[in-house]
């Protein structure tokens, strides 16, 4: 992993700058593979420097600023916060900075409206196209002129899984693997290791995996062979299994497929991506209900029609909503679930079934 002297980086020096003249950084990020990734890469780079680091998982399942501990950021006292894989919405991110008196530096890759901020880098929300950043660890790669390496692909893999190959940058990452002699499927396989951390709810586990990775490096066999990710993918792959053949409820203009699941694990985004992967010509819609106390979610998946539209329709309702072109989630108490499964259907029928690009 290579990074790039002050003036070669693209986009403004300043995010550099922010990032190795602090003293202390909080760093919040994605409970998934790609947010971990993404994580261990900064921590890799800033390790070096002798810059304490303090990392904060967002509560499992949330995507506004209540899932932020503020009292453990407020308490640490950082120069600098860093967002990484974590689509906050504009009004989220000036409460954290407020409240907190702390400078916030965003990088993501999700869709996204943002106000034009020097520390807020985000290509996708800046206009280009998604299918060019499958990965917030891609786009450090951009950011920070990063050689490819075992986390960059992770990212990707945990975002994209198989469906990578049909990404602009797959020629990239085809090179790095016949050099590296790796198949792209074991790539997709630690993705899933690493994402049963947080489908199983081990907060600690999630943190643990960001020193994991920095140890194991560029050692994708080692990786592989974790035990404890090894042992909590079985426990997960056992609940995935149950509904690895379940049957829509409804089926809505030969295109939208219904699902409904209830799960103690959050799985609502393996199990809404699985489904999608077995009906490619379709729209899976999974109305996800979590029975220990975690949120409930709607989540739409398609490899062949274009949500961003949908996305944007709900933003405007109100909804607590993020996604891509291929995905879109919904956050909701579970009293208003059943609402927003019918929102989430009448939003997808308003876009007259945009095929992707």
């Amino acid at each position: 992993m290579v990074l790039a002297a002050p003036h070669e980086i693209r986009v403004v020096g300043t995010i550099y700058d922010y990032l190795i003249e602090s003293n202390k950084i909080t760093i919040i990020f994605h409970w998934d593979s790609d947010g971990i990734a993404s994580a261990s890469i900064l921590k890799g780079l800033l390790a070096k420097r002798n810059i304490v680091l303090d990392f904060i998982v967002p509560r499992i399942g949330y995507y506004d600023i209540t899932a932020i501990d503020l009292d453990r950021v407020k308490t640490f006292k950082p120069d600098l916060i860093v967002v990484l894989d974590y689509a906050l919405k504009p009004g989220d991110l000036e409460i954290l900075e407020q409240s907190t008196g702390v400078p916030v530096l965003l990088v993501d890759h999700h869709v996204n409206v943002l106000p034009a901020k020097p520390l807020y880098y985000n290509p996708v929300a800046m206009g280009a196209p998604q299918v060019m950043y499958p990965s917030t660890t891609w786009v450090l790669r951009e950011l920070l002129r990063l050689s490819l390496d075992l986390k960059i692909l992770l990212g990707i893999a945990g975002d994209r899984g198989v469906k990578a190959k049909e990404t602009p940058v797959w020629s990239q990452i085809e090179e790095y693997l016949d050099k590296t002699k790796w198949n792209w499927r074991e790539i997709v396989e630690l993705a899933e290791l690493v994402d049963s951390m947080y489908r199983s709810g081990n907060i600690e586990g999630i943190k643990h995996s960001i020193d994991k990775l920095l140890y194991y490096n560029n050692n994708l066999e080692k990786a592989l062979a974790d035990e404890e990710w090894r042992r909590t993918r079985r426990l997960v792959e056992e609940e995935l299994d149950k509904y690895s053949n379940i049957e829509p409820i409804r089926v809505i203009d030969d295109k939208i497929l219904v699902f409904k699941v209830e799960s103690a694990y959050y799985i609502a985004s393996a199990i809404t991506r699985q489904l999608a992967l077995k009906h490619q010509d379709k729209i899976v819609v999974v109305a996800f209900k979590h029975l220990k106390g975690g949120p409930c979610h709607v989540y739409a998946r398609s490899w062949k029609y274009d949500l961003i539209q949908v996305i944007t329709s709900l933003s405007l309702r109100g909804y607590n909503i993020g996604g891509k072109n291929e995905v879109a989630a919904i956050t909701v108490e579970c009293s208003r679930l059943e609402q927003a499964l019918e929102d989430m259907i009448a939003a997808i029928r308003g876009t007259g079934y945009r095929l992707l690009e």
